[in-house]
């Protein structure tokens, strides 16, 4: 390719890309919404938006206008791209759990724990002058 096609190539790109912008902050809000809550603390919509971009820059690449228009072509690289990412982070969010065997539990503490939890229940009830069926909304 030459240098004057490749600077079309890139314009006719930018231009596509331009007429599917609201499409692609849709589909990155929409992924946004769906990622865990700790994920989201840290990854902004508008990161997914580029993300969204860039594999709509991918898909024009790989677009042929004798299959279709564009914004369906890339309406499915984008959302599989994002749901992809969401996939990840949301396995991500299973993995990151702790299992801890029951034999190394220590049963005595616990059940310790849980009668000074008890008590601690009662003093506070006898204090603020509420009955059971009142502290559990019976």
């Amino acid at each position: 390719m030459t240098k004057k096609q490749i600077q079309k190539k890139k314009l006719l790109c930018d231009a596509a890309i331009n007429k599917i912008k609201r499409l692609l902050w849709q589909k990155s809000w929409r992924a946004w919404k769906r990622l865990p809550p700790q994920v989201k603390t840290w990854i902004d919509p508008e990161d997914l938006y580029q993300e969204a971009r860039m594999e709509a820059v991918v898909a024009f690449s790989k677009w042929t206008p004798d299959r279709g228009q564009f914004i369906t072509f890339a309406y499915v690289a984008v959302d599989n791209r994002l749901s992809t990412y969401v996939g990840y982070w949301s396995a991500q969010k299973r993995r990151q759990g702790v299992s801890v065997e029951l034999e190394v539990v220590d049963w005595e503490k616990f059940e310790v724990c849980t009668d000074m939890l008890v008590d601690a229940v009662i003093q506070f009830m006898a204090m603020s002058d509420l009955s059971l069926d009142e502290v559990y909304g019976a």
